[in-house]
């Protein structure tokens, strides 16, 4: 009778003993997944890192400025200095129209779509490996800047424009606020001039912007006239400072 006693608790030990250790399993084995998966999701955020990191080291930040040949929903051709770019831009593509120098309220990615050929912009972004596509976040676009020479027309006081006669026909030029307007001659030389001092048949320089909404017709930012008959052999070398117009807008 005692040894059975003996027996019965050996058995009620073992079967409680295996019980624990199946429980202890069983708890151990959810774990121990969860801590493997989480590994796994470590691993493959590494290589996303690691393969975003080679990708921005391929790229290089970078802007160009260009006359816009060609415009898409996703894309824009530029021209500069006798090379082709691919500018492309997204939806969250910041736009900026330049007017004088003052940058506009941001424009959203539609304005790419009203873009002329013609009509300069400056993108900012990120070049590929070729260097020949941009990936832009910011666009400024800009007037074209154009060099007329001619003789006055005709001189409007009460609109303050006048009409200068050039190789291709008649432009209309809107003397403006911040117009710079100089005059040459041969005692003083360059100096500074004025709107009443431009008179027909004289001679002149004009750097301005185009007016996109009328053909033939200028804003000018910079004047140079010439008060006597210009010859071959009598046209002066004039010098002028860079610094007055640039190529390149400055942006406020």
């Amino acid at each position: 009778m005692k040894e059975l006693k003996v027996f019965f608790i050996l058995l009620l030990f073992i079967f409680t003993t295996n019980t624990h250790a199946a429980a202890a399993s069983i708890t151990a084995t959810p774990s121990a997944t969860t801590f493997i998966d989480k590994l796994k999701q470590i691993e493959k955020l590494k290589e996303k890192i690691a393969t975003k990191v080679a990708e921005l080291r391929q790229k290089e930040k970078g802007g160009v400025f260009g006359t816009v040949k060609s415009a898409n929903d996703t894309s824009i051709t530029i021209t500069s200095k006798s090379k082709e770019f691919i500018i492309s831009y997204a939806e969250d593509t910041v736009f900026f129209k330049i007017h004088d120098g003052v940058k506009s309220d941001p424009l959203d990615s539609k304005q790419a779509k009203k873009l002329k050929p013609g009509e300069q912009i400056v993108a900012l972004g990120y070049y590929d490996s070729s260097g020949t596509s941009l990936s832009t976040k910011y666009i400024y676009i800009y007037n074209p800047v154009v060099h007329i020479i001619g003789k006055i027309a005709d001189k409007d006081p009460g609109n303050y424009t006048i009409t200068v006669k050039g190789p291709v026909g008649n432009t209309l030029v809107d003397i403006e606020t911040y117009t710079k307007i100089y005059s040459y001659n041969k005692k003083s030389g360059l100096g500074r001039g004025g709107f009443s001092k431009l008179k027909e048949n004289d001679v002149v320089h004009i750097f301005a912007t185009l007016n996109l909404k009328e053909e033939n017709r200028v804003s000018a930012a910079k004047i140079i006239s010439f008060t006597f008959p210009m010859t071959p052999e009598a046209s002066p070398t004039v010098a002028v400072k860079e610094s007055s117009i640039s190529a390149t807008p400055k942006i406020k």
